[in-house]
């Protein structure tokens, strides 16, 4: 986390670790913009580490009152340095991981066993539409019970 320390020194820019809202065992970045002293709104910065390379999407329910979260997140295919790398510090620092976002059938496993690999002590993966049946609206219960199955079998390496 204290990669994130030089963030503080820009002008009307804060960054402190705040822990998931709910009381989860989850911590975020939360940056707060002071648009007086900054150059650009909590909004613009939102948009410019979307499109930036590579993208960096945000928590930004809160960006109207100036600030915005960063989560870890699971990255694209071939990205898995930077989440290794994620998964590390949250296992340095005892934190849980909370990886949602892309997470399929096809990438769970690979997730899991990252964030397990590095020692993280709890992780919490969220897997939204991609075990949905798209034409009626229902979850796909043989899914939920294959990744429960994954789970079972990446957890019984680390534990």
């Amino acid at each position: 986390m204290e990669k994130l320390e030089p963030i503080d020194d820009l002008a009307g820019v804060s960054v402190k670790i705040v822990q998931n809202e709910v009381g989860r065992e989850t911590f975020r970045a939360r940056v707060q913009i002071d648009e007086t002293g900054a150059s650009f709104t909590a909004l613009e910065i939102i948009d410019m580490l979307a499109e930036g390379e590579p993208a960096i999407f945000t928590r930004d329910y809160h960006a109207n009152v100036g600030h915005f979260d960063i989560a870890a997140r699971p990255l694209l295919p071939g990205d898995t340095e930077a989440y290794e790398e994620i998964a590390r510090v949250c296992a340095k620092e005892n934190f849980a991981l909370e990886p949602t976002g892309g997470i399929d059938l096809k990438n769970f496993r690979e997730i899991i066993d990252m964030a397990l690999a590095a020692g993280v002590p709890k992780v919490i993966p969220h897997v939204y539409s991609s075990i949905i049946d798209q034409a009626t609206g229902e979850t796909r219960i043989d899914d939920v019970k294959a990744l429960y199955d994954m789970m079972k079998q990446v957890g019984k390496k680390y534990h």
